[in-house]
């Protein structure tokens, strides 16, 4: 499971990224490269201003396919071995395209398990790949402390204190909408309480 800022919980990035209608390859480009917020990731939309990408040398690109460009790298080539066979960015970029398979089987947990990508080897060990991520390249922990560590889930409060698993749960227990609730948040400013215990087609007092 993996959880949006929110607390929502999705089942995969993919099923996330859906349901804040922005596209996965735009999506693992913010996190990944550009290293947003999950926050500034799902929320900002996609024609912003916040386009550049750095390589690992530091240059900036206006795009991923300029990216790829610069490097003569295809962009299905780069975006299979960054996103889904988590090779760095240096090897994504820099290594010929004869190198496409040269980290298949490659990757092992600490008990000798092999999996042909991260991502595989992450989700069979319950642990959702952004937070395998953060961990590696972000938290430097080893492997072992990398898979084994339970992901811990930030409680969700309402306005009287009472506790949910997720943002969901608690717009269901106050009957909202969680489009309503979290439009009332982000777009017209209302309070959590407001948000929550005004009735759909009620109105605020001035």
């Amino acid at each position: 499971m993996i959880k949006d800022h929110l607390g929502n919980q999705y089942t995969s990035e993919a099923k996330m990224c859906r349901a804040w209608n922005i596209s996965y390859v735009t999506y693992r480009n913010r996190r990944y490269i550009l290293k947003w917020n999950l926050k500034e990731v799902l929320e900002n939309n996609i024609n912003n201003n916040r386009t550049e990408i750095e390589d690992h040398l530091g240059r900036k690109y206006s795009s991923e396919k300029e990216l790829c460009r610069a490097w003569n790298i295809p962009v299905n080539t780069f975006r299979y071995r960054f996103y889904k066979a988590g090779w760095s960015l240096e090897d994504a970029l820099t290594k010929s395209p004869s190198d496409k398979f040269k980290h298949r089987n490659k990757f092992k947990d600490h008990l000798g398990n092999e999996y042909d990508t991260q991502i595989d080897m992450s989700e069979a060990w319950g642990i959702p790949y952004e937070v395998y991520r953060d961990r590696k390249y972000k938290l430097k922990w080893d492997i072992k402390h990398i898979l084994t560590t339970p992901v811990i889930s930030k409680e969700i409060r309402d306005h009287l204190g009472k506790v949910y698993s997720n943002t969901q749960e608690m717009c269901n227990a106050w009957g909202i909408p969680y489009e309503t609730f979290r439009n009332r948040l982000r777009v017209s400013g209302w309070s959590l309480e407001e948000a929550l215990t005004t009735p759909i087609n009620g109105r605020r007092n001035k």
